[in-house]
């Protein structure tokens, strides 16, 4: 396979505060290019920061870098740079014209893939180029998600782009739930061209949780409104998903241990010790499994003016224990406070809201606090790959192991009393 004459080849340095910490964490948080490659790759800057890293294997990392104007940037890790050389001629054979780099660093080297480059993603970088497009999301060899704003007579919309053997991940389950009474609204499906791997989606109206974070008032409305709209999914019957039990959840949690040990033992070192009191506490009941989003969170779920819930993302349906999804939503109200985006009290008060609007029974509330822990190592998992956020791992594991939902009772103002178990003060502390 000939070598793509776009592809410049460069030896990135760390940037000086962290070239001596050592580990692969470290090393990669910031690679600094030499003026000429920041040029050639349309970079803002020479520095590219580590936004995210998800571990394929113990050689082979895919990265979500930022550069200096904010913009994504997608990579890809590994460990024997020469391995790189057939992804880059493949990327580029498909992606013409668009400029890659491998840069040389001192435990592998990294693809550099801006502007949607992906040899498995084929329509992502056409529409990157689109004068409407915004890159919001860029997951080498998984996932690109791309806004166009409104023009030319079309609404705002949303493309999501997956390998083509994937479409059906992202259709299926929303093509399961559309004819159901839901109680909230889920996404629109406008088009999908299944050889592109393209679903392009009506935006939901409305503002995120996430967005009203920083607004006590607002966030405990819509955080009580979202725990409604929860309730009401895990009380659909007749769906039909794949399971994703305590069982999974413990596969799951050493899977990711045991990735982050191979790249940087010091790193996963606190996230082994705190494995076996997770896993002990997942192994020590069971509830029925319902359906289950996997990924409920604050950045999932829109509001509009009329106090209308719209949830996102819903690749990830599965059967599971409830308590997963309430456990992850008010754990990361918890990350939030712990990331300063708001107060602990205002964190606190918006896992009280949800949890009163989800109102859950007694057997689920038992099963918070285990899928709570569990919660908290996989973020810690995760923030352990993301050094924007210095620190988060440390706290979040400094919570394992507290007081949950069970233990710390506190007023439900819940319309549904015989089906609500009293919540605690401990949700976000």
């Amino acid at each position: 396979m000939s070598t793509p004459s776009h592809l410049v080849r460069s030896t990135a340095r760390s940037a000086p505060a962290i070239a001596d910490q050592g580990g692969w964490v470290a090393e990669l948080s910031t690679l600094v290019l030499d003026p000429a490659t920041a040029r050639d790759l349309g970079a803002g800057g020479a520095e590219l920061r580590l936004r995210r890293a998800w571990p394929r294997s113990p050689d082979h990392v895919v990265l979500e870098l930022q550069d200096g104007r904010g913009r994504a940037v997608a990579g890809q890790w590994m460990r024997d740079g020469g391995a790189l050389e057939p992804v880059a001629a493949e990327t580029a054979s498909r992606c013409d014209g668009v400029p890659l780099a491998i840069v040389t660093c001192r435990s592998g080297a990294v693809l550099l893939q801006p502007g949607g480059a992906d040899r498995a993603l084929v329509a992502l970088h056409r529409l990157v180029a689109h004068p409407a497009a915004n890159l919001l999301a860029h997951r080498p060899e998984r996932r690109g998600v791309v806004r166009l704003a409104a023009g030319e007579g079309k609404r705002e919309r949303y493309v999501k782009v997956v390998p083509p053997e994937r479409v059906d991940r992202l259709t299926g389950p929303l093509l399961r739930l559309a004819d159901r009474d839901l109680g909230f609204r889920v996404p629109r499906i406008v088009e999908v061209v299944p050889e592109d791997g393209r679903v392009t989606f009506e935006p939901l109206p409305g503002s995120s949780l996430h967005q009203l974070v920083r607004d006590g008032g607002a966030l405990r409305s819509a955080a009580h409104a979202a725990g409604r709209a929860l309730r009401s999914l895990h009380d659909q019957t007749g769906i039909e998903a794949r399971r994703h039990d305590a069982a999974r959840v413990v596969e799951e949690l050493k899977r990711r241990v045991r990735q982050l040990d191979a790249l940087d033992p010091a790193a996963s070192d606190p996230l082994a010790r705190a494995l076996p009191a997770v896993i002990h506490g997942l192994e020590a009941g069971a509830t029925p499994l319902v359906p289950v989003h996997r990924d409920f969170h604050d950045k999932q779920v829109v509001l509009d003016r009329d106090g209308v819930v719209g949830v996102l993302d819903f690749d990830t349906l599965s059967l599971g224990e409830p308590a997963l999804d309430v456990a992850n939503a008010l754990a990361h109200f918890e990350l939030r406070a712990l990331q300063g985006l708001t107060t602990e009290d205002a964190a606190r008060d918006a896992a009280r809201a949800l949890y009163d609007g989800y109102a859950p029974p007694r057997e689920t509330a038992a099963r918070l606090e285990p899928y709570l822990d569990a919660t908290r190592l996989r973020l810690a998992c995760l923030y352990a790959l993301r050094p924007l956020w210095p620190g988060i791992p440390d706290r979040l594991l400094a919570r394992v192991g507290l007081a949950g939902l069970a233990d710390e009772p506190m007023a439900s103002t819940s319309a549904r009393p015989e089906r609500t178990a009293p919540p605690p003060d401990e949700v976000t502390r």
